[in-house]
């Protein structure tokens, strides 16, 4: 999917898009993340694609994460009650 936006206006490392066909849409975009000669009523076309292992690869670093997070709390809840039991 292809995203066109025109550039209304560039302020504070920040410009503003408006999105087509109707521009009632926008978008506050980083300035660093736009071509360097990017200027205001300049023309953009914005790919929007999804990409599925990366987005599987992420789910499953979140899971681990989840799981590691889990343990770790089991583990201390362990050590307070064992320490309860002294």
């Amino acid at each position: 999917m292809q995203i066109r936006a025109v550039v209304d206006q560039i302020n504070s490392g920040k410009a503003l898009l408006l999105v087509s066909p109707d521009e009632r849409h926008s978008i506050i975009w980083p300035v660093e993340l736009l071509p360097k000669e990017v200027r205001e009523a300049d023309i953009l076309y914005i790919d929007v694609n999804i990409d599925d292992k990366e987005t599987e690869d992420l789910k499953t670093k979140a899971r681990e994460r989840i799981a590691r997070l889990v343990k770790r709390t089991q583990e201390m809840d362990r050590q307070k009650n064992e320490e309860k039991d002294e």
